[in-house]
């Protein structure tokens, strides 16, 4: 079973990943070069189903629970790799093979979107 800091971790992570969806969305149509904008696109497009599997299959082993309002992200360039370093702390605590699973692909999704993003 989670210990009670990687209990709660999820309910931390879980929000600032929809808000790197958010943000991702908007840096997708800000930006000029051709290769951040459809690896932001990819990003915005898929994220939000792998996070809702991961929230969901969660909330079926650990019960409803309130998500804090998430961590203001500012750039999806500089946060991207802060919060996959979080989605692998998280993935290492959690002890439930299904979640862990979840996140690894949520995980592998984000490494392929940095490698994207150094793309010109």
């Amino acid at each position: 079973m989670m210990n009670r800091l990687s209990k709660a971790l999820p309910k931390l992570v879980i929000p600032e990943l929809l808000e790197s969806v958010r943000v991702a969305h908007q840096e997708h149509l800000n930006t000029t070069s051709y290769a951040k904008h459809t690896a932001l696109q990819k990003y915005y497009e898929t994220m939000p189903e792998l996070i809702d599997d991961y929230a969901e299959a969660y909330l079926g082993v650990y019960g409803r629970c309130e998500f804090s309002n998430p961590k203001r992200i500012d750039s999806i360039l500089t946060e991207l790799p802060i919060l996959h370093d979080k989605v692998i702390t998280l993935t290492r605590e959690t002890k439930e093979p299904d979640l862990a699973n979840k996140l690894q692909e949520i995980s592998a999704f984000m490494k392929k979107i940095m490698y994207l993003l150094t793309l010109e």
